[in-house]
């Protein structure tokens, strides 16, 4: 099962309490916060912004301080796309319930590949979640970890890569626990709240 799967697999144990607050942490990411008057620069977080012009129908910024401009959507799931906000809310909340890619298309008159594209970016978004928002687990708490073998699928076979190209399938040339593995240690609260390290 591929990491996106059991994503998806998890969401679909979500309560409508934990989709809705979900949906809210969502709605941060696409940008809705972004809409204030002047938001601080996305690059170097200045206050020091003034309005310069618009770009594909979007507010345009200045950074008096870096000197880059940017728009609302700058550094969030909806930058360089064409769709409004409320598409990608429609396809968020389908993402959060497990709604078929062909549903979420056919619902809000997109094609399969647009939709596929959107919800890909909402799965990434959600996968680096942890990695820049501290989790914090308490109480009676479970760690454990497992190895897997390093894999550099897509990844150009140039000098940098330590081994020789491997089998589909194969295992590793050691037996045990060697430098042929990565360590992934996971830890989940009894009340479920997950976090990895």
């Amino acid at each position: 099962m591929t990491t996106k799967e059991q994503l998806i697999s998890r969401l679909n144990q979500f309560s409508e309490e934990e989709i809705s607050s979900l949906l809210d942490a969502a709605t941060r990411m696409e940008g809705k916060d972004t809409q204030a008057a002047r938001p601080d620069c996305p690059y170097c977080s200045s206050h020091a912004i003034i309005r310069y012009g618009h770009k594909c129908r979007k507010q345009r910024f200045y950074c008096k301080s870096c000197g880059k401009t940017f728009v609302p959507t700058t550094h969030t799931i909806m930058s360089n796309s064409h769709f409004p906000a409320g598409t990608w809310r429609e396809v968020i909340s389908d993402t959060v319930r497990g709604n078929a890619i062909d549903y979420t298309a056919q619902r809000i008159g997109c094609s399969h590949q647009a939709v596929f594209d959107m919800r890909h970016k909402v799965l990434m978004a959600l996968q680096q979640l942890p990695e820049i928002s501290d989790v914090c687990l308490g109480e009676v708490s479970e760690f454990d970890e497992t190895f897997v073998l390093d894999c550099y699928k897509g990844k150009g076979m140039d000098g940098s890569i330590p081994r020789g190209p491997r089998r589909h399938g194969a295992k590793a040339e050691k037996r045990g626990i060697s430098n042929e593995y990565v360590c992934i240690c996971t830890g989940i609260q009894r009340e479920g709240v997950a976090g990895h390290i």
